[in-house]
């Protein structure tokens, strides 16, 4: 968890025109700075100042985001952990090595770690939980939840987002593609030019490849701002188990809550993955008390406060 007193330097830093720009970095961070600066009424090098140090005050971060079943990982599982007393920590350094992590987050509550992780089939995800958890001394007991919806995937925390994920168009991706898929994964704004040279392809085929990959819902290349440095001081995960016939309602009514980020139907003891962000205390005890607990339907909730982000990957070409 990052200090007070970088959370308030970073705050102090931050003004409505650094919030206009991340507004539209969430939606498309390919943006050119000349399209950016047009919106925005500023300057090209203003844009391209006002970027350089949002990263620099660790701000955001501009990433793209392959969707996983096009590149080959359909299968989306989630784990919650329990260490050995004192040895939280470095589970979460044992996990952060680990190809298949998404993304691995300290909590408090009744776990330790929360995690999710992408595989290829049940047999890597068997060999995963019985010859790298199981043989982990560490590891005290697990959970899994394995994701049979993503319902929403969204990095808009200053704009907010009422939608849910779109679903990409799955088709045969050639080697050009996933050459392109990993070239925009290490340097997201990568200009057209420098893409057709790194590929050995011209412009043109680039520049429609690229498109396409965009249009088939197959990549985004977004910023990932942090939401701490805009008063979001509670992130969350909310693992509830639902009467089987209320899912879907209850999915319905969470979509279009600009809190939630993210949100995953599932298997296991739990069939819902909530991922939420509020600026205090209050608003989250409102919220699950009032909006999830009040529901009848609503059989248990477990609150995991996040205390630290470990890790999070976004990119899958290995």
């Amino acid at each position: 968890m990052k200090d007070k007193d970088t959370l308030s330097f970073r705050a102090e830093k931050i003004d409505e025109l650094d919030q206009m720009l991340l507004k539209e970095l969430e939606v498309d961070a390919r943006q050119s700075k000349a399209d950016l600066a047009a919106k925005l009424n500023m300057s090209p090098d203003t844009v391209r100042r006002r970027m350089q140090r949002l990263v620099e005050l660790d701000v955001m971060n501009i990433v793209a985001i392959p969707d996983r079943q096009s590149l080959g990982f359909p299968l989306m599982t989630l784990f919650v952990i329990n260490a050995r007393p004192g040895k939280a920590r470095d589970v979460a350094d044992y996990l952060r090595e680990h190809r298949s992590a998404r993304a691995i987050v300290s909590v408090t509550g009744r776990y330790d770690i929360f995690f999710s992780a992408t595989f290829r089939d049940p047999q890597e995800l068997l060999l995963f939980i019985t010859e790298e958890l199981g043989t982990n001394p560490d590891v005290a007991d697990l959970e899994t939840m394995t994701v049979l919806r993503m319902v929403k995937d969204s990095w808009m925390y200053l704009r907010g987002e009422e939608s849910g994920l779109k679903e990409a168009r799955l088709r045969a991706l050639d080697s050009h593609d996933l050459r392109l898929i990993r070239e925009i994964e290490s340097e997201p704004r990568a200009s057209i030019t420098d893409l057709s040279k790194n590929l050995g392809l011209g412009r043109l085929s680039v520049s429609r490849k690229l498109q396409a990959l965009f249009d088939d819902n197959i990549l985004r290349v977004v910023s990932v701002a942090d939401p701490m440095a805009f008063g979001y001081d509670v992130q969350v995960a909310i693992l509830a188990r639902i009467q089987p016939g209320a899912i879907v309602a209850l999915v319905d009514r969470l979509l279009v809550d600009k809190r939630v980020n993210h949100l995953a139907i599932t298997t296991g003891a739990f069939q819902l993955m909530i991922s939420a962000i509020f600026h205090n205390s209050n608003e989250l005890s409102e919220f699950v008390r009032h909006y999830l607990r009040s529901s009848a339907e609503v059989l248990h909730t477990e609150t995991l406060l996040y205390m630290s982000g470990a890790k999070r990957r976004f990119g899958l070409t290995r």
